[in-house]
């Protein structure tokens, strides 16, 4: 058997466990397979940043800066106030609002 089939079956197991099912009613393969599918295109943009920002980090590198070939990042989003959204209430706002 392949790792990632490995993987898959034991993140199945594990969903099942903790009968995380439940929640969504939806299978614990569906769940799984949304997962994988989660963290191949989150692999998939971080190499992306990465290619973007012409670095190339390796395990253990805690910032960009640990190579002499590496760009300095600044954060450009210093002004977005990030808070809290209470999902519950925008569904209720857009059940108000008829959407």
């Amino acid at each position: 058997m392949s790792k990632e089939n490995e993987f898959r079956q034991e993140l199945e197991s594990l969903l099942n466990i903790h009968c995380q099912e439940n929640f969504s009613n939806t299978p614990d393969w569906i769940l799984a397979k949304y997962l994988l599918n989660c963290l191949i295109n989150f692999n998939e943009a971080t190499r992306s940043r990465d290619d973007y920002y012409e670095v190339t980090l390796s395990p253990g590198d805690c910032y960009f800066g640990d190579k002499p070939e590496s760009k300095v990042l600044k954060n450009d989003c210093s002004s977005i106030d990030l808070k809290y959204v209470d999902t519950k209430e925008l569904t209720k706002e857009n059940k108000n609002h008829g959407i």
